[in-house]
């Protein structure tokens, strides 16, 4: 167990020593900082009312293909002999 212990003591210095110690752009800090700490203003444009149509379509489309999938997976679960 010590030599264990001694190995990765010994591969700690030796990585230790390797590597150089970070020093990053003080400017390039404080801007990070600020760019995490404050959040972003995002500005949306109202949408069109044609956007909006067009949004409904689409979702009322997907419901109704979809209810219309299951419909028929159903139909095949409760008459598997029927010819559909």
């Amino acid at each position: 167990m010590n030599r264990q212990i001694d190995a990765i003591n010994a591969f700690e210095t030796q990585l230790q020593s390797s590597l150089r110690p970070v020093d990053p752009d003080r400017q390039f800090v404080s801007h990070l900082r600020y760019r995490l700490l404050t959040p972003p203003e995002t500005v949306m444009e109202p949408s069109s009312p044609f956007q909006q149509l067009t949004v409904s379509i689409l979702l009322a489309s997907t419901i109704i293909s979809v209810s219309l999938v299951l419909g028929l997976a159903l139909l095949r679960l409760l008459f598997p002999n029927s010819k559909a």
